[in-house]
């Protein structure tokens, strides 16, 4: 079964759950927001189908099961809990106990909320170990770069100052994780008043 199309699966059961049936008669709309979604999440470094089960979560105002999740893109019932227990373990999903499914999962509401809470975990998880990485590299070339001259002094020179720029990237992301959704989007209001390059709108 196709998992990046642009429309829902069929629901089998859909006429004996409302939840499931409710799932499966999203719009048009609706299944073109969930594809922007993966879209957006696979220009993050993400996998696809993880964009499309949060933004499904995303869309209901209640929480959603496996089962649900799963007969509504398209993938298996252990596919949906895969992705629906990374994206809790990312922090975006909040897991809640279901009688009659098990653990169902309702997504935050807030688009600047999980946007930062994603960027924190990211930073921990990927930016964290690079950094370690980078730090190493500019300490053995600083310690070469004392008894070094000419080009090659000057390449350990731009090594220790790539160092820097990338401490100041991960200083500036970690601000920005840090902030909470209220302070960024009065930050981010701000920072569009000021007169630039639209370099994405066309």
């Amino acid at each position: 079964m196709q998992q990046a199309t642009g429309s829902y699966a069929p629901v089998g059961d859909s006429q004996h759950d409302g939840r499931a049936e409710s799932l499966h008669q999203v719009g048009a709309l609706e299944a073109r927001f969930i594809q922007n979604w993966s879209a957006l999440a696979r220009a993050f470094g993400m996998d696809p189908m993880l964009g499309r089960v949060h933004a499904l979560c995303y869309l209901s105002d209640e929480p959603v099961a496996p089962l649900h999740v799963g007969a509504a893109i398209g993938i298996g019932t252990d596919q949906a809990r895969h992705w629906l227990e990374e994206l809790h373990g990312w922090g975006v999903l909040e897991a809640r106990d279901s009688d009659e499914h098990g653990t169902a999962y309702l997504a935050d509401a807030d688009p600047w909320s999980f946007f930062l809470t994603t960027l924190k975990e990211r930073g921990k998880r990927e930016f964290g170990p690079l950094m370690r990485s980078i730090r190493e590299a500019a300490e053995q070339a600083e310690r070469l770069s004392r008894g070094s001259s000419g080009p090659q002094r000057t390449r350990l020179q731009r090594i220790a100052r790539f160092t820097q720029f990338v401490e100041q990237i991960a200083n500036l992301v970690e601000s920005f994780a840090s902030l909470g959704a209220g302070p960024m989007l009065t930050a981010m209001r701000m920072v569009a008043k000021m007169k630039g390059p639209r370099l994405l709108r066309m």
